[in-house]
């Protein structure tokens, strides 16, 4: 046995702690957002991506919000000293995008894809 502890469809998203895995092997690096009455969580991988997983047939507004993966795909280019604020802002455009709340998470992609545009820049 590999000794891996993995979130099965029985675990709560609350009881998902640092370093348990999913099925496809994404490993929890950091639980920034759940909530396990809509069922979804946001953490950081071992990739030190922002993603996400929801359960059940919640709709969300994630395919709305457009350069969305863009975005995050930037977001990595950036070194991990300059990255953390960063990350967490991505983590909460995840949130309003799941809630259904496109319009915000649109306008906060703006201000963090600026955020990106400046960092780069040093």
């Amino acid at each position: 046995m590999s000794g891996k502890k993995y979130v099965d469809k029985n675990t709560k998203f609350s009881e998902v702690t640092v370093g348990m895995y999913f099925s496809d092997e994404s490993r929890v690096e950091k639980k920034y957002f759940y909530d396990n009455v809509k069922n979804y969580i946001i953490f950081l991988n071992q990739n030190k991506e922002i993603t996400y997983r929801i359960r059940g047939e919640e709709e969300s507004s994630l395919n709305k919000v457009k350069k969305l993966a863009l975005v995050n795909g930037e977001l990595n280019l950036i070194p991990n000293l300059f990255r953390k604020d960063l990350n967490l802002q991505m983590a909460y455009i995840y949130k309003l995008a799941i809630l259904k709340d496109s319009d915000s998470a649109e306008k906060m992609l703006e201000l963090l894809e600026n955020g990106i545009t400046s960092r780069k820049k040093y």
